[in-house]
């Protein structure tokens, strides 16, 4: 199974990066981009804005929020999990992400078999792949910086995310 996140980093400090970036558009690109290189191995398990605030503090989620994506495949093989990572990694440093992390782990304790992070403020990707015995898993994970939001911010979820629309106590794009 090959999974991507894409997330919000719970309980990081909100940063003016991140009020910077246009969130769901952005995000969706990525996630467009990501899926792309997956060559249909890939599929979104989440998009969407998340509190960054304890969860003592959950009657007003909308007041900090990060975005957190998902997304995640089986391949047959290891080979072919790490081919899939390694066109995702190509196609991360092509859009100028930053490599911070390039890992590989074959001991029989291990998690991942292999694990990439990536940085491109205010937003942070971890790709991996973990041998199984039905194949080999690739996990994506995509996560911003927290971010305050003014009075009235309504949380959302992208259009993209399996959930867009279905009755939520947060979310605005619920019917």
């Amino acid at each position: 199974m090959l999974i991507l996140i894409l997330g919000a980093c719970a309980m990081n400090t909100p940063t003016d990066s991140a009020r910077s970036v246009d969130p769901v558009n952005e995000l969706e690109t990525i996630m467009r981009g990501l899926l792309d290189e997956g060559k249909g191995v890939l599929t979104i398990e989440s998009l969407r804005e998340e509190s960054c605030l304890a969860p003592e503090r959950v009657d007003h989620p909308e007041v900090e929020t990060g975005w957190i994506g998902q997304a995640a495949g089986t391949l047959p093989s290891s080979e072919e999990a790490d081919a899939s990572l390694e066109r995702i990694a190509t196609y991360l440093r092509n859009e100028g992400w930053e490599l911070k992390q390039d890992a590989t782990d074959n001991s029989p304790n291990a998690r991942a078999t292999r694990l990439v992070s990536f940085q491109k403020d205010p937003m942070f990707i971890t790709v991996e792949y973990l041998n199984e015995t039905s194949g080999a898993r690739l996990d994506f994970l995509l996560t911003t910086d927290c971010r305050e939001n003014p009075e009235g911010h309504q949380v959302v979820r992208s259009e993209l995310d399996p959930d867009y629309g279905t009755p939520s106590s947060i979310y605005s794009d619920s019917e």
